[in-house]
């Protein structure tokens, strides 16, 4: 188990994740008022004959891959 102290006062970090979409992942102390909020990013990518886009190793869908209209 790993618990997170607050980088301003020392005491415990606690986590909670809102469920939105995208969800947010928020990071509050109790003791003091640091916050830190962490927002995701959703990708879109195009559906292939494969069943699934592939990425190289830069994270970009290789255009071989896509299908033309």
């Amino acid at each position: 188990m790993i618990i997170y102290t607050c980088p301003k006062c020392g005491g415990d970090i606690y986590h909670t994740c809102i469920c939105t979409f995208p969800p947010i992942d928020v990071y509050d102390c109790y003791n003091c008022d640091w916050h830190y909020e962490e927002p995701k990013v959703i990708d879109k990518m195009p559906f292939t004959q494969k069943g699934k886009a592939e990425y190289t190793e830069e994270w970009k869908i290789e255009a071989s891959d896509i299908i033309k209209t």
